[in-house]
């Protein structure tokens, strides 16, 4: 109970994201202006969905996150992710810093007690506090869903460990023009 009673203060009290290695906290009163975004961010979402499956994703920014020694499916990912993200790179460099490995099944491999942590995919969604997702055959198999659930949470205000250390992501990126 008391995990989730800070859980709850700390999702509604801040929301923590990362926009170009800077780490920013917004107040309650700017939720509502990331609820309009999301909107917004949804009817691109939903032109991007539209698309064939055997399409390469159409990059709206003027520079394109490549994986340093990824291939091109990992690069498709992160693409789709910064397009999410208008653009921005904090969505991508959290996503690369919680799973160096682009890898849509990907289970966290943290340890304690020995047991390994139960967090899994690109965001490490922990199955725990996300099984409404983690359990949803989708999240293993259709990679926009995926990212897009990912992107959810990390707009909603779900804390990403990851989004603390850009610095894992800026050792495995490149930014290059289109």
């Amino acid at each position: 109970m008391k995990k989730n009673s800070i859980r709850n203060s700390l999702a509604f009290a801040a929301m923590v994201y990362t926009t170009i290695g800077i780490v920013a906290c917004h107040a309650q009163a700017e939720l509502d202006l990331i609820e309009l975004s999301n909107k917004r961010d949804w009817v691109v979402l939903n032109e991007l969905k539209a698309a064939p499956p055997d399409e390469v994703v159409e990059n709206k920014c003027i520079k394109v996150p490549h994986k340093i020694g990824g291939s091109v499916e990992q690069d498709k990912f992160l693409t789709y992710a910064y397009n999410l993200d208008d653009c921005k790179r904090g969505f991508v460099k959290m996503l690369v810093a919680e799973n160096g490995s682009i890898n849509l099944r990907t289970q966290s491999k943290f340890v304690k007690n020995g047991i390994r942590e139960d967090s899994w995919g690109l965001c490490q969604l922990h199955r725990q506090w996300h099984s409404d997702i983690v359990d949803d055959p989708r999240f293993f198999t259709d990679w926009k869903w995926h990212i897009d659930k990912c992107f959810e949470k990390y707009k909603g205000g779900t804390v990403f460990y990851g989004a603390f250390k850009p610095e894992r992501a800026d050792m495995q990126l490149t930014w290059n023009n289109k």
